[in-house]
């Protein structure tokens, strides 16, 4: 009775009261990890990325012991998984001024970084493998979490500049040489250092470069999410067998986080070829695996999931790296975070979506609909095509 549950029911069968919890956990563990990048790439532009990991590893450790902690009578679950999810942001984009110390390389830093992140998943199932297979309480999982992120955090002084990377590049020897800095200088528009911050951010914010990247890149992410809410489902267009299903449904959940990591050297085609080959490269596989998923036939799907987790976690990169090729790193955490407040944003209409679709069954239309929106950002690269800038 303590769980919300009827006392005739089944403790290993979750109740619909405890699925409903749950799921308002993640709604609102989900709007946390989006809203809060703004914030912290707020914090990131004008601190830096020590104190920014430092919030972000402190919160983690704060939300795995509630978790750990949590019971019947102590139910902290919706505010420990608050603390996860806002912590993550606040670590991630700390990290991402890495690619400031390899100008040239900088598609390929993001793209591991991004891997890594969204391999970060398969930490949560394999805490739930070991919780399953071997009966280790999930106390002593989150604990050890906790102790493991606290390590993180004791080593944050050593790797992490007060000030950001971009900053810090001349008192690292090994990538200090001109033509990292020439590289940087020509393909950043970085304002000089006596204009103000708001300056920059003003113009950064307000050019075309910007207003595709905080149009497009949301729009993706809202499809990816799309199909992650409703890929059961449209799994059950191809076969009614509840199985079959099921089986597709864990392949694609352990393609996503693995797959993102697997395929980080994409990151090398915006180094080589830059932003326009890379933004013609996403579409392309995007619009590939939309239009697999209007083909009935079952088998062909796991070439979707394979599709799809690889641009997925490919949105990220090409988001990350545009920034930084695009506008240099002065203000780049309020860039990034205002496109994933777009995001957010979107979230809600997205959200109607995904309804209409799981009661009308209509998904042909709808990923149809998908390839004509992700054709829309051909506007971009034809654009600088025609202006001349064909390497970027």
């Amino acid at each position: 009775q303590s769980t919300g549950c009827p006392p005739d029911t089944d403790p290993e069968t979750p109740c619909a009261k405890q699925e409903s919890a749950l799921d308002s956990m993640f709604t609102v563990g989900s709007g946390v990890s989006i809203f809060i990048q703004a914030p912290s790439g707020a914090l990131l532009d004008f601190v830096g990325p020590r104190i920014t990991s430092w919030i972000g590893l402190i919160s983690l450790i704060a939300g795995s012991l509630i978790f750990a902690f949590s019971s019947p009578t102590f139910n902290g679950y919706m505010f420990g998984f608050i603390l996860l999810s806002g912590g993550g942001p606040f670590v991630f984009l700390s990290t991402l001024h890495i690619a400031a110390l390899f100008p040239k390389r900088s598609g390929l830093v993001m793209s591991l970084l991004n891997g890594s992140y969204s391999a970060g998943a398969l930490l949560f199932f394999i805490f739930n493998s070991i919780n399953m297979q071997f009966g280790v309480h999930m106390k002593i999982l989150f604990i050890s979490y906790a102790v493991l992120v606290g390590l993180i955090l004791l080593t944050t002084p050593y790797f992490w500049p007060w000030g950001k990377f971009a900053e810090s590049v001349e008192v690292i020897p090994d990538i200090n040489n001109d033509d990292n800095k020439e590289y940087f200088i020509q393909n950043s528009d970085v304002f000089p250092a006596t204009s103000s911050y708001w300056q920059t951010l003003k113009k950064n914010m307000f050019n075309f470069h910007y207003l595709f990247l905080v149009i497009f890149i949301p729009l993706m992410i809202c499809k990816g999410n799309f199909f992650l809410a409703t890929s059961d489902q449209q799994i059950t267009m191809h076969t009614g067998n509840v199985q079959k299903q099921n089986t597709y449904g864990d392949i694609l959940a352990i393609f996503v986080p693995t797959l993102g990591l697997v395929a980080a050297p994409m990151g090398l085609i915006l180094d080589k070829y830059g932003i326009n080959a890379g933004v013609l490269f996403f579409i392309y596989l995007s619009c590939l695996a939309d239009a697999i998923g209007v083909l009935r036939n079952l088998p062909v799907q796991i070439l979707r999931f394979i599709l799809f987790s690889v641009y997925y976690p490919y949105t990220y990169t090409l988001w990350s790296d545009f920034i930084a090729k695009r506008f240099g790193y002065s203000t780049y955490g309020i860039l990034f975070g205002g496109v994933a407040v777009f995001a957010g944003i979107l979230s809600f209409p997205a959200t109607a979506l995904v309804n209409y679709a799981v009661n009308s069954n209509n998904y042909d239309w709808i990923n149809i609909g998908w390839i004509i929106t992700t054709l829309l950002g051909l506007i971009y690269p034809v654009i600088m095509l025609i202006d001349g800038c064909t390497t970027e």
